[in-house]
């Protein structure tokens, strides 16, 4: 007959969580690109801020000389709240709003 043996797990101080928070995992990053003002947009969504700003510089380089074209980056929390971090216009370029 096997026998197990329990023992008690012990964190080290060094170790911690992936998350601090819970409401971090419902943090995602949207990019929305508009091509008339008011027009409908092409979304992506991420859940890394690295990702989705380079994918906010991806598409200011394939469609940021449209003339009417608005490209966001924006922080969506897990409580419906939108922050807008970067835009792009090409009358003004990259306005960098936030983190």
């Amino acid at each position: 007959m096997a026998s197990l043996t329990c023992r008690s797990l012990q964190r080290s101080p060094e170790v911690r969580p992936l998350v601090e928070h819970a409401e971090d995992l419902a943090v995602r990053f949207e990019v929305a690109v508009r091509f008339t003002v008011g027009g409908p947009a092409v979304t992506g969504e991420w859940s890394s801020r690295e990702t989705a700003v380079r994918k906010f510089r991806s598409f200011v380089g394939l469609y940021g000389d449209h003339t009417t074209v608005s490209i966001i980056l924006s922080r969506q929390s897990g409580h419906g709240q939108s922050q807008a971090m970067r835009t792009w216009t090409r009358e003004h370029g990259e306005t960098v709003l936030g983190s």
